[in-house]
């Protein structure tokens, strides 16, 4: 089905399909909703369920009162009614008249008593919250229509709310967040669409909320099955990917009432990837039924669910799913589940969210992708935008949010649904333009550093820009430390600055409050602060702690974050460096016989291991005082750490890279969190910390990528790589990894916890880089 019987003399793959074909091979017909070249043409929305021919685009059968090929003549209404029959029509409209006045005055009266107890309860089929005014009644008449008006998209008022990428830094930095709001509310609402179908009494009960389902001309239409009472309605949309290139199916998370369909659709579409953005249950609220099984399989009417592999990562989780239908070849799909966005808000930055969206763009697929939240609107459409902007953006050079979203709402309402979210998706956009291409496999390490020493025409190297960009994007995502109008934070701004001498070393490197690792106050004389950051490690959530060597102040309080956030391992940078430096006090047992007295608890070491480049000592941190102590559930009152402590802070590479080999083989054992700390609890405990989570990719995936990981922590502690030097030194690091780990081009992967025992833990090798920009 080539055109002209012509493809690529290799691989067999088409450079056309003839009209009505798609896929490489051409070997796929248009689905039932498109036809012609390209399978690019919507079939007529006056065909019956809008299915047509996949090459002419005539319809298979008319909606009632059109007729012709594509259905476009409208049927005149017969004149030639006798008067007795135009006399009973009156009559019944007469009748139908009284009933309803009759309704609607028992409606108002019903009201008047107040809502029930069933919407007093928040059910989820209550009308979802939207920062966008009255779209519900305004945009969308619930009347059958012909034609689908669309936006005029060519129009200069539309058109010309583009940013050059060029100056999308810039365009954050001076635009605020009343600009996003006004200009989200402007976004026009679609106007002649019908929700007709999904809102008849037959269908309505598959909705999630009341006020959010699926447009009629682009809703997906399942395969009626009567004799199992299977209907073709879903709470799902077809989306358009920028300029058709993708498609993507925006729908409804499952409900019990909806799973079966769900899984009907998965596979009847065929679709290889599913793209989900909630948890199951948020706020004590039910926000999707689960749809795989923990383990094993689970059946769906009459399709059997099976969970072939799982893998865990810090924001999201993969899981490679089969669908399996008696007498049917089995169905392979992946799930990538993002774990780390709040329902109706947006994550605290965009580095997670680009990280997961690179993932998922990693393979091309000629199916629709599956995205779905809770309703398929909020979360859904943010995802959506962003991988059309940017889209575009490659494309172009520029991005177009407002074009975007606009056109989104045409086939799915309240796509985007907060200013918030409208907001983030220029932040997020932001942060994958200065992501884009920096991926690389490991093998391609050399050649990826020689690039970043060239130089352009101002005499700056590759390096030092993406050094820059890299830096100007976190300070950009993150409004960092305490302000004194911050009402929610008033009191501990209050706290932090009358402590800003006793318990900062620096009093401009404060923990951000939404990193801030927050202590148990075990008495009235303990603070709950301290100058501590959590971030999160490759594969778990605020797994390791930044902080700052402790003060004389802050000694009790140092060892009370040890116990309580349950630390195994400590990397300490400065532990000896100026013995002059009153702001470095003992923290440690002066012998092995004499424990250290620290309010509720006792510190105890071991014998001191010496080594060429470090000290190693075992601590035991005992609760002596419980009356006064409150330990988090599943700490113990006795917390054992393994205390490393560096002799060097130099940037030498061949160093570094022997200390943390040292430190991670302590922590594949470890069951704690890990804590990294020097003197400002910056500078060189954060690039132990980022270079730690390079290496913990680049033995996962074989690639590396950099600015991900650099922009992640950067948002969190903005001093983390400080300079351009350090920033050298992580290629350089990695680059003498890779070459003592191939010494014969065979590289060898240290084992990570979350990889041992994990089907996961040897991927196909398409799977296998999973981080490489392609």
């Amino acid at each position: 089905m080539c055109e002209n019987s012509t493809c690529d003399k290799t691989n067999g793959v088409c450079g056309t399909c003839i009209s009505g074909y798609q896929d490489d091979y051409c070997n796929s017909t248009c689905d039932e909703h498109h036809y012609g070249p390209g399978c690019r043409n919507k079939c007529s929305p006056n065909c019956l369920s809008s299915r047509c021919n996949h090459t002419s685009g005539h319809c298979l059968t008319c909606i009632t009162q059109y007729r012709g090929q594509f259905c476009e003549t409208a049927i005149e209404g017969d004149t030639s009614n006798t008067t007795g029959i135009a006399v009973s029509i009156a009559v019944i409209l007469f009748l139908c008249l009284v009933v309803a006045v009759i309704l609607l005055l028992f409606r108002r009266r019903y009201r008047n008593r107040g809502k029930s107890a069933y919407q007093r309860n928040g059910s989820e089929r209550d009308c979802i919250h939207t920062d966008y005014p009255t779209q519900s009644s305004q945009a969308m008449p619930m009347k059958p229509v012909a034609v689908i008006n669309a936006y005029n998209y060519d129009s200069a008022e539309i058109e010309n709310k583009f940013v050059q990428i060029s100056e999308l830094k810039n365009f954050l930095q001076t635009h605020k967040s009343e600009f996003f709001i006004n200009e989200f509310k402007s976004i026009p609402a679609p106007q002649n669409v019908s929700m007709s179908i999904g809102q008849s009494n037959e269908h309505k009960s598959k909705n999630r909320y009341k006020n959010i389902c699926a447009y009629d001309h682009s809703r997906v239409h399942l395969e009626i099955n009567i004799n199992n009472n299977e209907r073709d309605y879903i709470n799902a949309s077809y989306i358009e990917g920028y300029n058709s290139a993708e498609k993507c199916i925006a729908s409804q998370g499952p409900t019990d009432v909806s799973i079966n369909d769900f899984i009907r659709m998965l596979w009847e579409q065929k679709v290889v990837k599913v793209v989900m953005l909630t948890e199951l249950v948020e706020e004590g609220k039910v926000k999707c039924v689960r749809y795989w099984p923990e383990e094993g399989t689970t059946t769906f009417g009459d399709i059997k669910v099976k969970l072939a592999a799982t893998h865990v990562f810090a924001d999201y989780t993969i899981r490679k799913l089969e669908l399996i239908k008696k007498n049917q070849p089995t169905h392979h799909f992946t799930q990538f589940h993002f774990t780390s966005w709040p329902d109706k808000g947006v994550p605290l930055t965009p580095w997670g969210l680009v990280d997961f969206e690179q993932r998922v763009a990693l393979g091309s697929t000629s199916r629709p992708i599956v995205v779905h939240c809770s309703a398929g609107v909020g979360r859904t459409g943010t995802f959506i935008a962003l991988r059309n902007v940017m889209r575009e953006a490659e494309d172009t050079g520029k991005i177009n949010c407002f074009k975007t979203v606009a056109k989104l709402r045409q086939d799915r309402v309240l796509m985007v649904q907060t200013a918030k979210q409208y907001e983030f998706l220029y932040k997020a956009a932001h942060v994958a333009m200065v992501c884009l291409g920096t991926t690389v496999k490991s093998s391609a390490i050399t050649n990826r550093i020689s690039f970043l020493g060239d130089q352009s025409r101002d005499g700056i190297s590759n390096m030092e820009k993406e050094f820059m960009a890299v830096s100007e994007a976190c300070d950009d995502s993150t409004h960092n430390n305490y302000t004194e109008n911050d009402d929610d934070q008033k009191g501990i701004y209050q706290n932090t600055v009358s402590t800003a001498l006793r318990k900062n070393r620096f009093s401009f490197i404060l923990p951000s409050k939404q990193y801030r690792a927050v202590l148990s106050m075990e008495s009235n004389n303990l603070s709950d602060y301290i100058n501590a950051v959590l971030v999160s490690s490759f594969t778990k959530r605020e797994n390791q702690i930044l902080t700052q060597l402790p003060m004389p102040s802050t000694v009790t309080d140092f060892w009370r974050l040890v116990a309580q956030y349950n630390v195994s391992l400590i990397l300490a940078f400065n532990k000896g460096s100026n013995k002059n430096d009153e702001t470095l006090p003992q923290y440690l047992p002066a012998n092995m016989t004499t424990p250290l007295d620290c309010g509720p608890y006792e510190i105890h070491t071991g014998p001191v291991k010496s080594e060429s480049l470090w000290e190693e000592q075992q601590i035991t941190v005992k609760v002596v005082k419980k009356a006064m102590v409150f330990l988090p559930e599943g700490v113990t009152e006795e917390t054992h750490v393994t205390h490393i402590a560096s002799k060097s802070t130099d940037l030498n590479p061949k160093n570094l890279l022997k200390l943390l080999k040292h430190t991670r083989s302590n922590n594949v054992q470890a069951q704690g969190r890990v804590l990294y700390m020097c003197r400002n609890g910056a500078d060189y405990s954060g690039l132990a910390c980022v270079l730690s989570l390079l290496l913990d990719r680049m033995d996962h995936d074989q690639s590396l990528t950099v600015p991900l990981v650099v922009g992640a922590i950067k948002c969190i502690r903005p001093q983390v790589i400080p300079s351009l030097d350090q920033y050298r030194c992580l290629y350089e690091v990695l680059q003498r990894y890779i070459e003592i780990s191939t010494p014969h081009g065979d590289y060898k992967r240290m084992s990570l916890p979350s990889q041992q025992n994990s089907p996961l833990a040897t991927l196909p090798e398409e799977e296998e880089h999973i981080y490489v920009n392609s």
